[in-house]
């Protein structure tokens, strides 16, 4: 027997892993876009419309959560069109 062998890494099979972290962030409650990022964003984008914007925490939680919501329907909804295929 060698002396340097080493041991092999258990190693999933392909998807196993994927399909692990979908249900876990099917099961989260927590948001899934950082906050201070997207906030940024809406600032960002509230200056380019020309809108006197006061960034409230709530107002932007609020958007946040609408957006991942419409981000997730659009996957689904990506998804389900990708089974017709």
């Amino acid at each position: 027997m060698p002396t340097n062998t080493r041991l092999q890494r258990h190693r999933f099979r392909p998807g196993t892993v994927a399909l692990r972290d979908i249900r876990m962030y099917e099961n989260s409650t927590n948001p899934l876009i950082r906050k201070l990022p997207f906030q940024h964003l809406i600032c960002e984008k509230a200056q380019s419309l020309f809108l006197l914007l006061r960034s409230q925490t709530t107002a932007v939680l609020a958007l946040q959560e609408a957006a991942e919501k419409f981000l997730v329907s659009l996957f689904k909804d990506t998804d389900a069109a990708c089974l017709f295929l």
